[in-house]
């Protein structure tokens, strides 16, 4: 049998239904349907019940993320459903009544943690681009940083805190693992400086004496589904205790390459501004964030135990030389 990681993504899929069939068996389920949507980090399935009910079952990447932060981040996301006027899937709970179960199949090293939500119908806003809908995207942030804010998390929450460039809890290849020494003379002395940035800018966000909440942490065009003129955010992995304007850089780092990156900011912002105040503590403080989600993503491929993930390094190490060195240079002189 060939080693898992050596599998295409289709090749490890087929391994994972495996572990799909046996994390179900914890939720009583009477599945008739089970069918692949994606598999990117996590494995997903859209699982069909006798009901006519269907629900989306997410297979967490083994080492990524603790248990109890997979716990967390569900508990944010039932109270959001049960408190909030916010169209996020329903997590669902297991027969034991935890939002978290383990399962195995054959062929797949490591137990995996598995979670079960209602599903949700509609198409990503990559695919529905308009200022009505990042005017609806605004509000809808807004909104969930409005509910954060007042969200009181229960005995043994545990998500991490965005106060340093590479997530904590996130092995860091790009600095403390040497990998920028593998760059360009030109791209490296571009991350190191954007890096330096926006360390100090961290320290003085996490220092001031305000209070970070939690955010969704990945609140981008392919994590938000648009049906019937609403829209429903998507996949809470990534919540943190953070700032808002952490939260619309990472927003409009995706943003970047569309012409229409200035309108799209304008509907977006004033929407927010008809909920909450608008998160700048200056002007440019958004555009400095997008780096905290650039140098992230290259660490994220240095990590990444797939070839096929890996081979991405160099066009993102482009994206970063080429593409960004105009806001890199803004960056800098803001902080300087």
């Amino acid at each position: 049998m060939r080693a898992f990681d050596s599998l295409t993504k289709l090749g490890r899929a087929r391994r994972l239904r495996a572990v799909a069939w046996n994390a179900l068996d914890a939720f009583g389920l009477d599945v008739t349907r089970l069918r692949l949507v994606n598999n990117e980090a996590n494995c997903t399935f859209r699982v069909d019940a006798a009901d006519g009910r269907s629900y989306a079952l997410r297979i967490n990447l083994p080492g990524m993320r603790t248990r109890a932060e997979i716990r967390s981040e569900l508990t944010w996301q039932e109270a959001l459903w049960n408190d909030a006027d916010i169209a996020v899937p329903q997590p669902i709970r297991a027969r034991d009544g935890d939002l978290v179960v383990e399962a195995s199949g054959g062929g797949v090293p490591a137990t995996r943690l598995c979670n079960l939500s209602s599903w949700v119908d509609g198409r990503t806003l990559s695919r529905t681009r308009t200022p009505a809908n990042f005017n609806r995207l605004g509000r809808l942030a807004a909104r969930l940083h409005q509910h954060a804010a007042t969200f009181n998390p229960p005995p043994g929450f545990d998500v991490p805190r965005l106060d340093t460039v590479i997530p904590p809890g996130r092995t860091d290849a790009l600095f403390e693992g040497g990998e920028v020494n593998t760059l360009s003379a030109r791209a490296r002395s571009i991350v190191l400086e954007l890096q330096a940035a926006l360390e100090r800018e961290l320290g003085c966000m996490f220092r001031t004496g305000a209070k970070p909440h939690l955010i969704h942490g990945d609140l981008h065009w392919w994590n938000v589904l648009a049906y019937r003129g609403t829209l429903h955010p998507i996949d809470f992995e990534d919540c943190a205790w953070a700032f808002p304007v952490q939260e619309i850089a990472i927003t409009f780092y995706y943003v970047l390459w569309d012409g229409r990156f200035a309108e799209f900011l304008d509907a977006f912002r004033g929407a927010y501004e008809s909920v909450r105040p608008w998160p700048e503590a200056y002007t440019g403080q958004l555009e400095m964030m997008l780096g905290q989600r650039a140098l992230d993503l290259l660490n994220l491929l240095m990590i990444s135990p797939y070839a096929n993930e890996r081979a991405l390094i160099p066009e993102y190490v482009d994206i970063i030389e080429w593409t960004y060195r105009p806001h890199f240079e803004r960056w800098q002189a803001l902080t300087s």
